[in-house]
């Protein structure tokens, strides 16, 4: 069916859209068949990022290729630009110490960023996962039950206000990293200052 663009506006609209409007129906019925694509949701188990290899050496991933999760909570692209910061933030703070920028420094940085982004990835996936379990769990009492009143009752009437609780914390906490790096930065630029040779103050102080 992945391949057969026929196949895949029947199952759309016999199975996935049977409930929605049918203005929704009328437009997969008039999409141009070309368009129409069949992808599976990628997904990797959280204990795989929690106890398996995601650095080795001087290679590493981040984005999707860390931590592919069904889209349910809608945090995939927030995850990658987090994952972009820290990385950043390693790499920045190797440049600012003036080490040798070999292999070895260069594996220990990426070993940093791997261990501060490990378990943030693992419960995003894991929420997600039980996200869209709960909400496509079929119709047994115990699913209704959770899916009903546990999440959409007493979870998702607040998630809004949950969301933008986690984007605040979430921004104030890059904001405070890159404060400390900056900081940090900053206190080795006047460390290496302070140990320069009598002959180079003068000539900085003459310039």
């Amino acid at each position: 069916m992945a391949r057969d663009p026929k196949l895949i506006q029947k199952e759309v609209i016999e199975n996935f859209a049977k409930d929605l409007p049918q203005s929704y129906t009328r437009i997969v019925l008039h999409s141009d068949l070309s368009t129409l694509t069949w992808a599976p949701l990628m997904y990797r188990y959280p204990w795989d990022i929690i106890f398996g290899n995601i650095c080795k050496g001087n290679i590493t991933v981040a984005g999707d290729a860390m931590h592919p999760m069904t889209p349910d909570l809608g945090r995939k692209e927030c995850a990658a630009l987090e994952d972009a910061v820290v990385l950043g933030q390693q790499i920045g703070e190797l440049i600012a110490s003036k080490a040798s920028l070999g292999p070895t420094e260069v594996a220990q940085a990426l070993a940093k960023y791997a261990q501060k982004r490990r378990w943030c990835a693992a419960g995003l996936i894991a929420i997600s996962f039980v996200s869209g379990w709960v909400q496509l769990g079929g119709p047994g009492w115990l699913m209704k039950f959770l899916r009903d009143v546990v999440f959409y009752r007493l979870l998702y009437n607040s998630r809004k206000e949950i969301l933008d609780l986690i984007e605040l914390v979430t921004a104030c906490v890059t904001l405070v990293l890159i404060l400390i790096s900056f900081f940090k930065a900053l206190r080795r630029c006047r460390a290496n200052n302070t140990d320069a040779p009598p002959e180079v103050e003068l000539q900085a102080s003459n310039l």
